[in-house]
């Protein structure tokens, strides 16, 4: 078979996008590789921007949703860093607000490539494989540290960077927890509504995974969506048993995870502190427009550790709205799919973006790379199988 010039252009885009995604999925920040400064998720990011440029000058259009998304997405960056400004934020500190919710510019590069099923097919498949990955690898590690086939000082020193992606500690029980873990769930969701023949082997090492991460909110932000997507589709008797099955696992397994991971007063009260310092801090306006970038509080000057808290701060309810508005457009036009095989497909998309909803309730994901690109990949999937209907709908027309 000859390649033609469109044929390598074509292998190579997908080549660049694969590699991209596989970064977002197995690397956690972004920082952990790194040199002078620049890590290598903003250089494919910056390439992703580029050759989405370049296609859009040859002649590539944007979906009008995207366009209309970026729209309204830049003026709200523009108004609150204004805003910033003016209530005497310094431009430092309104750029490091900013510089991780640029990414938000890769709904570009990912509508351009995921334009059909096969598409849609490959970034579910790599999900999947990202987090058994991440979930293999940490059992290994775990195994190979508690039985010292592994230095444990040797790693910590592996592990340390300065993007602190690791938190590693040598108790009884050595733990390791990394940002990109989030993956492992996001997989763990990919699996559940998948036919794999080897599903329940895979679900039950991709939970114990998520069991040794002794994270609280992972179980608990997997939970909430699972119940938030049953609540949805109340009528599909799947969901019920799904929920059963794991209400049940967490039940045996509560006893005996509360006793390892311990308290975690100290964490809990920095974030009861951080509310209270964001509600003293409310005025009439700030309610509805917040204090805009750069503009934080005693405990925290720049981010914090709730995201729907920071957003409140900054850009008030009108801030809110628009993610909470970008949730409801998602699950109004999932529950609108006529198809019930594309409604399938979008389902573990659609719930792994609850899964980031319920995580940034307590942690930093959705105003974030880490756990924005889902949001970003499942917006860009709906509006593949949106556009396929629409096309079916005028061809039996």
């Amino acid at each position: 078979m000859t390649l033609n010039l469109n044929t390598l252009s074509s292998l190579f885009v997908k080549a660049l996008f694969v590699i991209i995604l596989l970064e977002l999925f197995l690397l956690g920040s972004g920082q952990f590789i790194s040199i002078s400064g620049i890590s290598l998720r903003m250089l494919f990011y910056t390439s992703a921007i580029m050759l989405s440029t370049i296609l859009i000058l040859q002649g590539i259009k944007t979906q009008r949703l995207v366009f209309l998304f970026l729209l309204i997405y830049i003026s709200m960056l523009s108004f609150s860093s204004l805003l910033g400004t003016l209530n005497g934020a310094s431009i430092s500190s309104i750029l490091e607000n900013i510089k991780p919710l640029i990414f938000a510019f890769m709904i570009i590069p990912f509508s351009l490539f995921i334009i059909n099923l096969k598409r849609v097919y490959l970034v579910g498949k790599l999900i999947k494989i990202s987090g058994l990955f991440m979930s293999v690898s940490l059992i290994s590690l775990l195994i190979f540290l508690y039985f010292g086939y592994i230095d444990f000082n040797a790693m910590y020193i592996i592990l340390s960077s300065d993007a602190n992606d690791f938190m590693i500690n040598n108790a009884d029980i050595p733990r390791i927890f990394y940002k990109g873990f989030l993956y492992v769930c996001i997989a763990f969701i990919f699996y559940t509504y998948s036919n794999n023949k080897y599903k329940f082997l895979i679900l039950s090492l991709l939970f114990i995974s998520i069991v040794l991460t002794f994270t609280r909110g992972f179980l608990l932000a997997l939970i909430l969506s699972f119940v938030f997507i049953s609540i949805i589709e109340f009528k599909q008797k799947k969901s019920f048993y799904i929920l059963l099955t794991i209400f049940i696992g967490l039940a045996i397994l509560l006893p005996f995870y509360v006793n390892i991971i311990g308290e975690r007063d100290v964490s809990d009260s920095i974030r009861i502190l951080q509310i209270k310092e964001v509600f003293d801090s409310i005025t009439i306006s700030s309610f509805f427009i917040g204090h805009g970038y750069g503009i934080g509080v005693p405990t925290r000057p720049n981010g914090m550790e709730i995201t729907f808290l920071e957003i409140f701060h900054k850009q008030g309810i009108l801030g809110l709205f628009l993610w909470i508005g970008f949730l409801f457009y998602m699950i109004f036009n999932y529950l609108n799919i006529r198809n019930l095989a594309y409604k399938k497909m979008f389902k573990p998309f659609l719930v792994s973006t609850f899964f980031v909803y319920f995580q940034s309730l307590t942690n930093p994901y959705l105003n974030n790379p880490i756990g924005m690109s889902m949001v970003l990949l499942a917006f860009s999937v709906l509006l593949v199988i949106l556009n396929i209907e629409k096309k079916e709908r005028m061809v039996q027309c």
